[in-house]
C-alpha cells in the first residue's frame, strides 16, 4: 500500500532536513540556504511533508503586503515550493497548498502570491486557483558616453521603502511588496546574486547574470544610481524593469489568489518601482 503523506507546519528541529531538500531542489549554496533559514524562516510559516524524518516537499511563506489604491492588504509570498525528485507526481504539492489555504483562512490572510520560476509553472499554479496579476515591462538603457566618478558600496544595504510603495500606489500602480524586515533578510540571503547600492540620494537593486544586468528596483536619483551600476558592472547596456501601465504590452511574472472578500488584482508590481 502506498504511503499516505500529510502536510503540516515544520519544527525547528526539522530544519536540517528541510535545508537538504532546499539545496537539492534549487542548487543554492549551503551558505545561502543557512542565511535564508537564519534570517527569514519561521516555523509558523513553513509548510512541509515528511517521510519519517526526511523532508520530501515544502514551501515557505514570507510576510508581505499588497497595496491596492493606497490600501494595504496582508498577504503571504509563497517561496521555495519544492518536492524531492523521488517523490514527484504523487500529489504532494496539492497537499501543501490545501494545508496552506487552511492556514491562510485561520490567520485572516487576504492574499497568497508567488512568482513562477519557469513559464510552464503558470499553468501548474493555475490548477490551485492562482491567477496572473503581477506584471512588468522592460526597457534597455545604454551606458553613458562619458565615464563618471561615482563610487559604490560592495555590501548590500537598504533603506526604508514603505513610503515609496504608498506614493507609487497613489499614482495608480498597485504594488505587491515584502514587509521591510522580511525584505532585508530575503535579499541578504541571496549571497551575492542580487546587489543593492545605496547613496544619500536613493538606492537600487540589480542582478548580474553573466554580463546581462537587470535593474529590478530603483528609487531616488536614477541617473546617479544607474551610472554607479554601469561603473560597477562595466556593461554597455542595462535592462531596467518598470511597473507595467498597460498589461496588454507587458509581461506577467507573478500570480495571486484572493481569500474572503479581498478584491481582484488587475495589475500589481512586485518590488519597489522607479520613482518617476
Amino acid at each position: 500500500m502506498e504511503k499516505l503523506f500529510e502536510a503540516g507546519l515544520a519544527k525547528k528541529s526539522e530544519y536540517d532536513s528541510l535545508k537538504e531538500l532546499f539545496t537539492l531542489c534549487f542548487e543554492d549554496s549551503i551558505e545561502a540556504v543557512n542565511a535564508f533559514f537564519e534570517k527569514t524562516v519561521s516555523p509558523e510559516r513553513v509548510v512541509a511533508i515528511f517521510d519519517g524524518n526526511k523532508a520530501i516537499s515544502s514551501l515557505y511563506l514570507l510576510e508581505s503586503d499588497i497595496l491596492i489604491d493606497g490600501v494595504s492588504h496582508n498577504a503571504y509570498y509563497v517561496y521555495g515550493v519544492c518536492t524531492h525528485p523521488d517523490y514527484r507526481n504523487k500529489g504532494l504539492m496539492k497537499k501543501l497548498f490545501h494545508f496552506t489555504e487552511k492556514l491562510v483562512k485561520e490567520r485572516n490572510i487576504e492574499y497568497l502570491f508567488l512568482v513562477p520560476a519557469e513559464g510552464y509553472l503558470f499553468d501548474v499554479y493555475s490548477k490551485f486557483g492562482f491567477k496572473k496579476g503581477i506584471y512588468y515591462k522592460e526597457e534597455t538603457v545604454s551606458a553613458p558616453t562619458t565615464s563618471g566618478s561615482a563610487s559604490f558600496c560592495e555590501n548590500v544595504s537598504f533603506v526604508s521603502y514603505k513610503a515609496f510603495c504608498l506614493e507609487r500606489s497613489k499614482n495608480g500602480v498597485n504594488i505587491a511588496s515584502l514587509k521591510e524586515s522580511t525584505f532585508k533578510s530575503f535579499f541578504t540571503s541571496c549571497n551575492g546574486e542580487a546587489t543593492a547600492i545605496q547613496t544619500e540620494n536613493g538606492y537600487c537593486v540589480f542582478e548580474n547574470n553573466d554580463g546581462k544586468v537587470t535593474v529590478f528596483e530603483i528609487y531616488g536619483d536614477e541617473k546617479e544610481l544607474l551610472d554607479i551600476v554601469f561603473e560597477k558592472t562595466k556593461v554597455n547596456s542595462l535592462i531596467c524593469r518598470f511597473p507595467a501601465d498597460d498589461i496588454n504590452n507587458s509581461k506577467a511574472y507573478g500570480m495571486y489568489k484572493p481569500f474572503g472578500t479581498s478584491p481582484e488584482i488587475e495589475n500589481a508590481f512586485f518590488g519597489i518601482p522607479y520613482s518617476t
